[in-house]
Order: C-alpha cells, then sequence, then structure tokens
C-alpha cells in the first residue's frame, strides 16, 4: 500500500507538471498581445515595450515558463496583468464558489441517481423513467437546460430570483436560492450518467452465480440488494462519480457565466477575453489539480470497497 500511494503520488506530480507545460504553451501560442489588450491601443511603443519588459513578456518562452515555475513552487502564483492583484487572493475568493457549487450538484446527483438506478433495477415497469431521464439528460446542452430552467422558475412561476449572487455570510438565504437553479443544471448530465452506471452495474452482479444461490436458498430481496448487489455493484459508480467531479469542475464554467457566479469558471472565461496570463493558467492549473487528487482518491476507495483489490 505504500509503494502504491509513492508511485501515485510520483505520477501526479508528473502529471502537473506535464499539465503546466500544456497550459502554458497552449495560453502563450494564442495570437494577441496581453498588455497592447490592456493599455488599449492609444499608447505609444516605448510604454508597451517597457510594460512587456516588466512583465518578462520578452523572455524567450522556455524562460518565462521557468520563471513562472520557479515562482509556482515557492506559492507564487504570479500577478494579474488586468487588476494588478496576486492571482491568490481572487483564486481564494473564486475557488470555493466552484467548489461549493460542484459538491452540492454532485451530491444532488448522487441522492437522486443511485435510488433510481435501484428503482429501475428492481422494478422494471419503471424502465420508461431510466430511459426519458436518459435521453433528457445526455442530449440537452448544459446551456439549453439553464435557459429552460430561468424562464420556468424565475420568469414564469417567480419561485427564484435570477442573478444577483450574494455569499453566504452575506445572507444565507438568498445564497441557497441563487444556487439551486446552477445546482439543478449541472447535476442533470450526471443524474442521467450515474443512474445508467447503477443501473447497468446491478443488473451485472445480479447474474452472478452467488446472487443467484442466495435467491435459491431464500434470502430476503431486499437484503441480497442492499447488502450484496449494490455493495459489488459501488466500483463503476464510484468509478463514474470520481470522473464526474472533476468535468464537473471544468464544465462550471459556461454555467458561471450564465448565473453570473463569481467562481473559477467565470474568472477564466473574463481573464481569456483580457489575455491575463497568470490568471488563466493558475485557475487552470487549479482545475487540473483538484482532477487529479479525486482520481487519487477514487483509487484509494476502491481497496475499501473491494478487498480482492491489492495495492502492493
Amino acid at each position: 500500500m505504500i509503494k502504491f500511494l509513492v508511485d501515485r503520488l510520483l505520477m501526479m506530480v508528473f502529471v502537473m507538471l506535464g499539465a503546466s507545460i500544456l497550459i502554458f504553451l497552449l495560453i502563450h501560442l494564442v495570437p494577441g498581445d496581453p498588455v497592447r489588450g490592456s493599455l488599449g491601443v492609444m499608447v505609444s511603443e516605448e510604454l508597451i515595450a517597457d510594460m512587456r519588459a516588466k512583465l518578462g513578456l520578452d523572455d524567450p518562452l522556455y524562460i518565462q515558463y521557468f520563471n513562472w515555475l520557479g515562482k509556482l513552487f515557492q506559492g507564487d502564483l504570479g500577478t494579474s496583468f488586468q487588476t494588478l492583484d496576486p492571482v491568490t487572493d481572487r483564486l481564494i475568493i473564486a475557488f470555493p464558489v466552484s467548489l461549493e457549487l460542484v459538491s452540492i450538484a454532485l451530491v444532488f446527483a448522487l441522492i437522486v441517481s443511485v435510488p433510481l438506478g435501484i428503482l429501475v433495477t428492481i422494478y422494471r415497469k419503471f424502465d420508461f423513467v431510466f430511459i426519458f431521464t436518459s435521453i433528457v439528460g445526455l442530449s440537452m446542452p448544459q446551456f439549453w437546460v439553464a435557459i429552460l430552467l430561468i424562464i420556468f422558475f424565475a420568469n414564469e412561476l417567480r419561485w427564484i430570483e435570477f442573478g444577483g449572487f450574494v455569499f453566504a455570510w452575506e445572507d444565507p438565504v438568498r445564497h441557497f436560492k441563487g444556487m439551486i437553479l446552477p445546482v439543478l443544471t449541472l447535476a442533470l448530465p450526471m443524474v442521467a450518467v450515474t443512474m445508467r452506471i447503477t443501473r447497468t452495474s446491478m443488473l451485472e452482479v445480479i447474474q452472478k452465480d452467488y446472487i443467484r444461490t442466495m435467491q435459491a436458498v431464500g434470502l430476503p430481496e431486499k437484503r441480497i440488494i442492499f447488502t450484496h448487489v449494490l455493495k459489488n455493484a459501488l466500483i463503476p459508480i464510484v468509478t463514474i462519480v470520481g470522473l464526474q467531479f472533476g468535468y464537473l469542475l471544468g464544465g462550471a464554467v459556461i454555467i458561471e457565466q450564465i448565473f453570473g457566479l463569481p467562481g473559477l469558471g467565470k474568472l477564466i472565461l473574463q481573464s481569456a477575453s483580457a489575455k491575463d496570463y497568470p490568471m488563466i493558467q493558475a485557475a487552470t492549473l487549479v482545475i487540473t489539480f483538484w482532477f487529479v487528487l479525486i482520481n487519487f482518491l477514487t483509487d484509494l476507495l476502491y481497496a475499501y470497497l473491494d478487498p480482492r483489490i491489492k495495492y502492493d
């Protein structure tokens, strides 16, 4: 187990290093001048050249990368080109908003999808629920779902106020109301995916010989389903949940922009339009780190759920 932990931690380091190189190159290879974009077109070339020198943008690309990486190892994520504030200060505000959105969406999706997956496994007459939810959840684009929810709940029924995000410590009630529609929008595709995986995995386990033996000796059906079938069907569910958590954090970009949430997604879009290199690099790297970390924790959870899995 110790060897596995060390190997995976080393792998995480190399993955993050590779991701940092890829992120840095992709951002800097996009056409455009961040200095000219920040200062505008009505400034002298001397001022632009002076600013580029101060920001280190005149150096070769590999020098810029190693300078950024060196500061990164020291805990310095850089300074925003757009606001001249430390990148860390803005990430401290934006990241908890995205993490809250994704975490609530994940919990909501699990609460809805796993029981529905069990239900359609036991009672085949509810297959229409499975088919309908899968089609709707997987085929409708999230931005379209967001628009429909806004029109229905905010404009027509007027149950929820749209816009005007406030933090939880300012007004908990308004904060909760402002998170309902984004959570529903983000959770719907995951409900469809997780419900399908739950149903498929449980149907596969039910066909095993040991489950048929339990049924033959007369064990209660509920005990078989919840004690033996569900536990052995959890590994594919845990896998998809671990992957979806990372995808949700990345997919929150559009949702946060639509609902005006000051999270990482909105921060990345605003920084991209202004070509704010340090902010984009730091925010994207944070998302990558959480994706890698969740996958690492998912692997550890496998050993708990299935004793047959041994990490040497």
